[in-house]
């Protein structure tokens, strides 16, 4: 979602782009996108934009903007915690991985992750939950 901003910020922006020309005169008719209400005869994509501003605000857009370029990563504030263990992808990844492994406890933060699978016996064991553990991390990102 967050890289869609872009697109947010090209329109409150008002680039010079064939594009945001259209969807000033075809949407917003002059009027901020900020302000603007979702109808119900617009298209998927426009809904999705327009539905961004409870995510993006012009605050955020302002700050990661420069030199006429928004920078992405100023407005993805991601942590290890929330994309690894409380978005709803990565706990069914995590609840499938776990009962796959036949585990009943898996541990809910990153840190708790990394100290149980070292505190796990040494060897075989270990080597299997550190890729079990590599294929989730990879699988969720």
């Amino acid at each position: 979602m967050v890289l869609l901003a872009k697109y947010i910020w090209a329109i409150s922006s008002k680039q010079d782009i064939l594009w945001v020309k259209w969807i000033d005169a075809i949407y917003l008719k002059g009027q901020n996108i900020w302000d603007c209400k979702v109808h119900s005869d617009v298209s998927w994509y426009w809904r999705k934009l327009v539905n961004l501003k409870s995510v993006v605000n012009a605050e955020m857009l302002e700050k990661a903007a420069k030199n006429n370029k928004i920078n992405i990563s100023k407005l993805y504030q991601e942590s290890h915690d929330h994309l690894f263990f409380q978005c709803q992808f990565s706990q069914q990844v995590r609840s499938r991985v776990a009962e796959w492994l036949g585990i009943d406890i898996w541990p809910v933060q990153f840190k708790d992750w990394i100290a149980w699978m070292v505190g796990k016996s040494k060897g075989l064991q270990q080597k299997l939950l550190a890729a079990v553990l590599a294929a989730s991390v990879y699988m969720i990102w």
